[in-house]
């Protein structure tokens, strides 16, 4: 890119050029990755492009979609959204940092801390303790269909 300041680019071209690029012939696909940018419209009030391609819109869109939406409904959108995102970092139309679905979450959607995995115990784990449970065994032998004549006979 020559250092240049990229111009925005509006993310209806974005998803067009994702789809061409990428040669997604699944409707469905297709119809949801329109959708994100017209809910991101409608959410901005203006048409969205790559410029708003940052944690704070992010964030603030998908906390308004929580009000009205149930949860795997924004979880869906933001993995839509970063998809979109990487593909014009990797076109170097945006910044490219590493940011997984869950650094887009509203804070009452995060399950866990995001700053990295649950601390482990002190204690070493150890090896489960043996079953139990009786062993199984063989099942008793079934008895004859005709065994009422042979036991009376």
């Amino acid at each position: 890119m020559g250092g240049g300041v990229m111009t925005p680019i509006p993310l209806t071209r974005v998803v067009d050029k994702y789809v061409a690029e990428r040669r997604l012939s699944a409707a469905r696909t297709v119809r949801f990755l329109r959708a994100i940018t017209t809910r991101l419209s409608e959410h901005l009030g203006r048409e969205p492009t790559t410029d708003d391609f940052t944690i704070e819109v992010a964030r603030r869109w998908l906390a308004a979609r929580a009000e009205t939406v149930g949860r795997a409904t924004v979880i869906d959108d933001a993995k839509r959204f970063l998809t979109l995102w990487r593909w014009c970092a990797s076109q170097g139309w945006v910044e490219g940092t590493y940011i997984t679905p869950k650094h887009l979450y509203p804070k009452e959607l995060r399950r866990y801390r995001l700053e990295g995995p649950p601390v482990r115990h002190a204690i070493p784990l150890r090896k489960r303790a043996p079953s139990v449970r009786k062993p199984r065994g063989k099942a008793p032998p079934r008895p004859d269909r005709h065994w009422l004549g042979r036991l009376l006979g």
